[in-house]
């Protein structure tokens, strides 16, 4: 069996992502240039730690938890919940 609890009413998204601890929600836009355009999920997490990718926005549809599998196009939207500083880092931006 699973348990599964529902956060009470006054839990913020903010606590419960620990927003104040250096993680939070980034999107990412891939460019023509960028060095991630053809490359899978899974590839570019290799060199990512405590992250996840939330979904991917593509024109106008959205894919919540892709599969690492999935190729990455130019103009994507990565949604990326992960430490702030090692997501700036990988992506070679300041977040």
């Amino acid at each position: 069996m699973a348990r599964f609890k529902i956060f009470d009413d006054d839990a913020t998204v903010d606590e419960l992502l620990h927003i104040t601890e250096g993680y939070g929600v980034v999107r990412v836009q891939l460019m023509d240039s960028s060095v991630f355009i053809g490359r899978t999920l899974s590839q570019i997490n290799a060199g990512l730690e405590h992250s996840f990718v939330l979904g991917i926005e593509r024109d106008k549809d959205w894919f919540p938890t892709p599969k690492l599998s999935r190729t990455l196009l130019t103009d994507d939207c990565l949604v990326i919940y992960g430490k702030l500083d090692d997501l700036a880092a990988h992506f070679g931006e300041p977040i």
